[in-house]
């Protein structure tokens, strides 16, 4: 399912790592309640900023669980594209 990623070079394969899936999610559940609080002060556009950041470190730790990790080349647009997938 994922060989087209991997091929154009998106996406590459390692062990699935539950203390990656961890830290990744800790990171991903803090930056949620920042942009939370940044909502409060209405500091609308760090709020999406923090928010965009909680979802690529959820991606990352589905990834992470599923035996893949985004290359640095493009690693948003791989995070993306492995999520639509």
């Amino acid at each position: 399912m994922f060989g087209k990623l991997e091929k154009e070079g998106y996406i590459r394969t390692l062990s699935p790592d539950l203390r990656r899936v961890d830290d990744s999610l800790r990171l991903a559940q803090r930056d949620a309640k920042t942009a939370q609080k940044m909502l409060l002060t209405e500091e609308y556009d760090w709020a999406f900023n923090i928010a965009y950041n909680s979802m690529l470190q959820s991606i990352r730790a589905l990834m992470f669980s599923m035996g893949y990790r985004p290359s640095t080349r493009n690693s948003h647009i791989a995070v993306v594209r492995f999520t639509q997938l």
